[in-house]
């Protein structure tokens, strides 16, 4: 259930996101939500992995692939202007990733 609550975490903060992006504006709280979000992701995926840094498991799993995927799509930020359409993208892509893997997480724990 842990990590159904942090999923719904970023969750939130990027449905946030994806909506100013999506009306073009305070580019600077944007900035900030995706600066929490891959900050987020990173902290937990090292906690998951107690602490062994961001070296990918041969067998990672679907909630250790989504924090990989928050912090990969967000990390190229950084280095780009990005424009509001390519924000906007950018969270819906996350926020897709992150429903996967709460449903997966629920079907599983539903099946047990």
């Amino acid at each position: 259930m842990e990590k159904l609550q942090m999923l719904n975490t970023l969750l939130e903060m990027t449905k946030e996101a994806e909506r100013l992006a999506s009306e073009g504006e305070q580019m600077e709280r944007i900035k900030t939500l995706s600066a929490e979000i891959q900050s987020t992701a990173h902290k937990e995926y090292a906690r998951v992995r107690g602490g062994q840094g961001w070296r990918v498991t041969p067998n990672p799993t679907r909630y250790e692939l989504c924090m990989i995927g928050i912090r990969e799509e967000l990390s190229h930020r950084s280095t780009v202007i990005p424009t509001m359409p390519a924000w906007s993208a950018s969270f819906g892509r996350i926020h897709e990733e992150i429903d996967r893997t709460i449903k997966e997480i629920k079907a599983k724990h539903t099946a047990m």
